[in-house]
C-alpha cells in the first residue's frame, strides 16, 4: 500500500471497518510491549543452547559415542548350549551300567575223566543258565560276548570267559572264540558246559536249545 503525506495508507475505510470486524482478536487488550521483549529474548536463549558448537561438531573426538549394545542372540545362544550340555551331562549319568557277568571253564584235567553224554534237550533245561551271546572282543586271553538272548537264569549284559586253548578237548572247551560270531552258551555255578552243549551258534544246537527253553 501507498502511505500519504497525510499520514493514511491510502486504504478504503468501509474496507478497513470489514477488516477490523472480521478480527477474532478485535476484543482482546494490546500485549504488554514489556513481556513481548522478555518473550523474544527467552526463544533466542532457548534456542541457542540447544544449538551444538562448532567444536562438538566438528571434532569427532567431542562428538557424543553411541553406546554399545550387548549381542543378546550370541547370549542366548550360549545360554541354550549351555542347557543342552547340562542335558546330555544328566542322561549320561542317569543311564544304567553295563553289568557283566565272568565265567570261567572246565579244569584242563577233567576231560581224561569226562564221558559225554549225547546231547539233549532234557540235558540243557538242567543248567543253572543259558544264553545267546555275540563275540565283541578277544584281548589278553580273554572274550568278551554281548548277551543277545536269555533263554534261563541271570546273567550279565556282557559275559566274560577265557579264550579256550586251540588244543583241547571237547569235553571241556566251547570251540575257539571268533570276533563278530554268536554262540549259545550254557553254564552251572559260573562254570561252562561243555560237551557240545555250549558252542557256536548253528540250526542244530539252536533248535536243542529251543527246544529245553521253549518259553
Amino acid at each position: 500500500m501507498t502511505r500519504h503525506d497525510d499520514g493514511t495508507d491510502g486504504a478504503d475505510p468501509q474496507l478497513r471497518a470489514r477488516l477490523r470486524a472480521t478480527d477474532p482478536a478485535r476484543d482482546l487488550p494490546a500485549l504488554d510491549p514489556a513481556w513481548t521483549t522478555w518473550k523474544v529474548r527467552q526463544t533466542m536463549d532457548t534456542t541457542e543452547s540447544t544449538t551444538p558448537t562448532t567444536s562438538s561438531a566438528t571434532d569427532p573426538a567431542r562428538a557424543p559415542r553411541p553406546r554399545r549394545r550387548v549381542p543378546v542372540p550370541v547370549l542366548v545362544g550360549a545360554g541354550a548350549l549351555a542347557v543342552a550340555a547340562v542335558a546330555v551331562t544328566a542322561v549320561t549319568l542317569g543311564s544304567p551300567r553295563t553289568t557283566v557277568t565272568a565265567l570261567s571253564l572246565p579244569p584242563a584235567g577233567d576231560a581224561l575223566s569226562a564221558m559225554c553224554a549225547v546231547i539233549s534237550p532234557e540235558g540243557l533245561a538242567q543248567h543253572e543258565t543259558a544264553f545267546a551271546g555275540r563275540v565283541e572282543a578277544v584281548a589278553d586271553g580273554r572274550v568278551t560276548l554281548a548277551v543277545t538272548e536269555r533263554f534261563k537264569g541271570e546273567v550279565g549284559d556282557e559275559v566274560t570267559v577265557p579264550q579256550p586253548a586251540a588244543d583241547l578237548p571237547a569235553e571241556v572247551s566251547p570251540g575257539t572264540f571268533e570276533t563278530g560270531r554268536t554262540y549259545l552258551i550254557s553254564s552251572d555255578g559260573g562254570v561252562v558246559a561243555a560237551c557240545g552243549q555250549s558252542g557256536a551258534d548253528s540250526p542244530e544246537l539252536r533248535a536243542l536249545y529251543r527246544q529245553a527253553f521253549p518259553g
